[in-house]
């Protein structure tokens, strides 16, 4: 029987901490951009503002009402709001993609040319700015972050879970 119950305190601690890293993400997110949109003159880098902070509202929405009534239906929601934009668009894609593999590259002896083919994108910048480039890529580490907690919230939920399911048991055997 998978009745929603109100969750552990290790349990609330967890979502407490995955909303506070994608917060941190977010803030650093925008932060770069905003100092992308600075030193290049490209209001348009702008554009990651609105989906940054609505995302983070979502998640911290999601993360307030499984923490209130853990079950299935409210943790994978609020799991997929954080794993999409956290993890995968800021970190992975942009973090990783966009920073560290162009660094690599570029390091490898790569032209700015070629890698404007590669990463065909309006906002491309070839690496030339240290600050731009290492909060960048600090997203992806803030991701990693973001990824480390999302794995631990769902442990924590899990045994939580099993904890409620062996009680049910026990209890329903001695006719409690």
């Amino acid at each position: 029987m998978d009745v929603a119950l109100p969750a552990s305190a290790e349990v609330r601690r967890a979502v407490s901490w995955v909303v506070i890293a994608a917060a941190a993400e977010t803030a650093l997110t925008i932060a770069h951009f905003l100092y992308g949109a600075h030193i290049y003159d490209d209001p348009s880098r702008d554009h990651v503002i609105v989906p940054a902070v609505v995302s983070l509202g979502f998640a911290a929405a999601l993360g307030a009402l499984f923490a209130w009534r853990p079950s299935p239906v409210t943790l994978w929601p609020f799991v997929a709001v954080v794993a999409v934009p956290f993890v995968g668009m800021f970190g992975l894609y942009h973090g990783g993609f966009g920073h560290v593999c162009k660094l690599v590259l570029f390091a490898m002896g790569t032209s700015p040319e070629r890698l404007e083919e590669i990463f065909d994108s309006p906002d491309f910048a070839a690496p030339n700015d240290v600050a731009f480039e290492v909060s960048g890529v600090t997203t992806l580490l803030a991701a990693l972050l973001v990824t480390y907690l999302l794995v631990r919230l769902l442990r924590t939920a899990k045994r939580a879970r099993d904890l409620r399911a062996d009680d049910a048991s026990t209890s329903t055997a001695h006719g409690a």
